[in-house]
């Protein structure tokens, strides 16, 4: 009987213990099916990777072509831009004062070094054009994606995916964006060269590069030669709303025009001002003011010192000319058209010994025929 109840009991407890591995069981098929999923995703895991590195193998092979036809790795030393040459001389006090700039060159432009270059610009450029700038590696790669996914579904009519550092680089290489196949090889350049940018020099010398060859309206290039175009002043007395205004043109150079469209270029340079509030560059009471004044520009007469206007060279100048040009050409690896165009183009600081009151003197006379 006892055993009776015994057997009872372990029937009992083999029962309960079956309700227990039978609560279990639902427990370890739910383990399965995790493993099972969780093996399954692995599997799909290498697939992909071997998928995609074999995708690769083709896509590097085509950017190893595309950046290997030319060398890409720029020398910011020798951009090659063209910039006017100006000629100088010594003032009463021994300092240096310009007599005349050389006109008939590529374009207006002068260099201006980074420290000399005013922060409201380097802001406004970083607020309008790139504003991860100062942390990216010369390219961004979430804007770049959305970039070529918004030419294929057009998010957004128009998306600039390139960078303060690309934009450089089209400055320097003169290579515009275009369809196809090519124009995916132009863009893979332009991003090994931003990188390559970011990889041999510091930020603040791209800045400084950027700023000197912006594309302004006309044949101005570069911040310096805008300032003195727009309003006759050296770059760094720009204020908030000139640098603001300067930056806005480069967009889209002939529909910013100051003098021919200044209503789409004050609407621009108010653009670019409530970036700059966005940014914290400027306070909301900064951005109000600048707002409501005026684009401001020169219109006084436009003489030797001016960037625009046809500027008749002195006779001094001519005899300066025939000097320097014969002195280039002498020089090892030079001839005589690559000093004419190192004349006008070069960007040279030419330090003469005319005294400018003389000189006057001398051309009325000489224009008088005695």
């Amino acid at each position: 009987s006892s055993g009776g109840r015994g057997g009872n009991g372990g029937r009992g407890n083999s029962g309960r213990s079956g309700c227990a591995d039978g609560g279990s069981k639902p427990t370890s098929v739910g383990k399965m099916v995790f493993f099972n999923i969780l093996k399954a995703g692995l599997v799909l895991v290498c697939l992909l990777v071997i998928v995609g590195t074999i995708a690769m193998v083709p896509l590097v092979s085509y950017a190893v072509t595309a950046t290997s036809s030319e060398d890409y790795e720029l020398d910011l030393m020798d951009t090659g831009v063209a910039q006017t040459s100006i000629i100088m001389y010594k003032d009463a006090n021994g300092n240096l004062q310009e007599y005349q700039k050389i006109s008939g060159g590529e374009s207006n432009s002068f260099w201006t070094a980074y420290s000399d270059l005013p922060k409201y610009l380097e802001q406004a450029a970083v607020a309008t054009e790139d504003r991860e700038f100062w942390d990216h590696g010369g390219f961004s790669i979430p804007r770049t994606i959305f970039a070529a996914v918004n030419q294929i579904i057009k998010i957004r009519p128009t998306f600039g995916g390139s960078t303060i550092d690309q934009q450089l680089v089209k400055n320097l290489t003169g290579e515009k964006t275009v369809d196809g196949d090519e124009g995916i090889k132009r863009k893979i350049r332009e991003i090994y060269a931003a990188w390559a940018l970011n990889k041999n020099y510091s930020k603040q010398a791209i800045m400084e590069a950027y700023l000197n060859t912006i594309p302004l309206s006309g044949t101005i290039v570069g911040a310096s030669a805008g300032a003195r175009e727009y309003f006759y002043k050296d770059v760094g007395e720009l204020n908030l709303q000139e640098c603001a205004m300067i930056i806005g043109i480069t967009n889209a150079p002939g529909r910013y025009n100051p003098y021919t469209n200044p209503e789409n270029c004050m609407k621009r340079r108010n653009d670019v001002l409530y970036f700059m509030w966005q940014c914290e560059y400027i306070t909301e009471e900064e951005m109000l003011a600048a707002t409501e004044t005026d684009l401001g520009l020169y219109e006084g007469p436009r003489g030797n010192n001016q960037t625009t206007g046809q500027v008749v060279n002195s006779y001094f100048a001519d005899v300066i000319y025939e000097a320097v040009v014969n002195d280039l050409a002498a020089q090892p690896g030079m001839n005589l058209a690559k000093a004419r165009w190192q004349y006008y183009n070069g960007g040279l600081r030419i330090v003469a010994t005319v005294d400018p009151n003389v000189q006057s003197v001398m051309d009325g006379v000489y224009e008088q025929g005695y």
